[in-house]
């Protein structure tokens, strides 16, 4: 099994009043079979990444479940060094 180079993980809060943790998920560089790429893990792409989910989060979203959500942290880490290569905090 090939290691994942990047993950992103997130600090987000419903408006429930609740804080939770996303699971960390795979921040692809380069594109795939029918898999788009996130690009490099620059804080641009990462407040892109975030502005994607939290509009998910809406009613009607992949992540509607949630309720509507802000991302509070955010990111990303080099899985072979454990670096941490970009961070976001609102």
């Amino acid at each position: 099994m090939a290691l994942i180079p990047y993950t992103v993980s997130m600090q987000f809060a419903p408006k429930n009043g609740s804080v939770m943790v996303s699971t960390p998920s795979e921040w692809r560089t380069r594109t795939r079979t029918n898999v788009p790429a996130h690009g490099k893990p620059t804080v641009m792409n990462l407040l892109a990444y975030i502005s994607v989910f939290e509009e998910s989060t809406k009613p009607g979203g992949a992540n509607a479940h949630l309720g509507e959500t802000k991302v509070t942290m955010a990111f990303i880490k080099d899985q072979r060094s454990g670096r941490v290569l970009t961070s976001v905090m609102r």
